[in-house]
């Protein structure tokens, strides 16, 4: 399995796209926390500030999480997409499964893969945000008194909320055998306009989505009544359930 994994962290940094993906997402987070941070100091210190410090903080980190989705959509969509004539116009999937025919374990060493990779994203992105904003917002810094267990909770959180976003475009994926439906909805869902953010506005119902449940680990000012605890645990059943889902269709249908 440690090879597999090793190969498929290989394949994965190969793709342009994943590597664009990648570093943007840790780029852009800082790059937004720093430009944010001024203006988020003046509103602490007159007290206008909407929500507390730590949640205008680590709700920076949430929008990188796009960059974790692509990476779990083009790990599985490479696999599918046609090669030129001239290289045969075939697909990877064919060699992969040549290689490794165990079809499960083919699917769990690439998300094995995919879980390494989100985290080290995520833990970067993080790390940043936390960094450039301790700079610039001073005495309302995080880190100002050192992390306190729920802010260390919040950390984690991020972490999970990235590795579990990209588990979720990359079960997706392997239903779809393309990248294209995935990487349109789930992009624009979280980074355009929220489908489900926008539901939450009709039925409390809508707060029991993947996205929803998942930001409770980062962000507790909601008054949502769900619990940063129950948010993630909620998140972590539906990837496992689109995780399941796709590989009984994998294993089961032609490649």
């Amino acid at each position: 399995m440690r090879q597999l994994v090793v190969a498929e962290l290989r394949k994965l940094m190969s793709l342009p796209i994943a590597l664009l993906a990648g570093g943007l997402s840790v780029a852009g987070q800082v790059a937004i926390g720093a430009l944010t941070a001024g203006g988020l100091r003046e509103r602490l210190d007159a007290g206008t500030a909407y929500g507390s410090a730590a949640d205008n903080v680590f709700q920076l980190v949430m929008p990188g999480a796009v960059g974790a989705i692509v990476l779990g959509v083009v790990l599985v969509g490479s696999e599918y997409t046609s090669n030129s004539t001239d290289a045969g116009g075939g697909r990877q999937i064919t060699t992969s499964l040549l290689a490794v025919p165990q079809r499960g374990r083919l699917v769990a060493g690439k998300a094995l893969a995919l879980v390494i990779a989100s985290v080290v994203l995520a833990t970067t992105a993080i790390v940043g945000v936390l960094a450039v904003t301790s700079v610039l917002l001073g005495p309302h810094s995080v880190l100002a008194n050192g992390l306190d267990g729920a802010e260390r909770g919040r950390a984690v959180g991020g972490l999970v909320y990235w590795t579990l976003s990209a588990l979720i475009g990359f079960g997706i994926t392997w239903v779809t055998r393309s990248g294209v439906i995935p990487l349109i909805v789930l992009v624009v869902n979280s980074s355009v306009v929220s489908v489900t953010y926008l539901l939450s506005k009709v039925t409390s119902v809508a707060y029991y989505f993947p996205d929803l449940a998942g930001l409770r680990m980062i962000i507790r000012d909601t008054g949502t009544g769900v619990a940063p605890l129950t948010g993630g645990l909620v998140m972590a059943l539906w990837t496992a359930g689109i995780l399941l889902a796709s590989g009984f269709l994998f294993a089961r249908r032609d490649a």
